[in-house]
């Protein structure tokens, strides 16, 4: 799979970066190396959105982490609340959400709120980088 990251003119945020992934037929290539790092230092994780569709639920209670990766491989459209601005994840999309201190800081649930709920897999980057003073 090859992982491209578009340029985005009029981005609502820095911190929201959309992921496009393209299957490649050719033969399996070795992961480059900033992936395979960035592979060994995420943990998946899941969260189901809540059971009355109009209601929002934290990713996660407490998980420190600079960057939330997101694939929707759900049949239906989520929307992600973060810092109230609102961000739809349709099926097969990957977003990735960075500058975080927590998981907790985005907030999930089905965009068309029905309420039948979903399970999420998505991926947290277990180390926070230190910042430079």
């Amino acid at each position: 799979m090859k992982i491209q990251s578009p340029r985005l003119p009029g981005a609502r945020s820095r911190l929201h970066q959309i992921l496009i992934v393209r299957r490649t037929i050719p033969a399996i290539r070795r992961p480059e190396p900033e992936w395979t790092e960035l592979l060994s230092s995420t943990r998946l994780l899941t969260t189901e959105t809540a059971s009355e569709g109009t209601s929002f639920v934290p990713l996660a209670e407490n998980q420190p982490t600079a960057l939330v990766i997101i694939p929707n491989f759900t049949q239906t459209t989520l929307e992600i609340h973060l810092q109230g601005l609102a961000y739809f994840v349709p099926p097969g999309a990957v977003h990735a959400f960075g500058g975080l201190t927590n998981a907790n800081e985005l907030e999930l649930r089905r965009a068309d709120c029905e309420d039948d709920p979903v399970t999420l897999l998505w991926a947290a980057e277990l180390s926070i980088p230190k910042q430079k003073r």
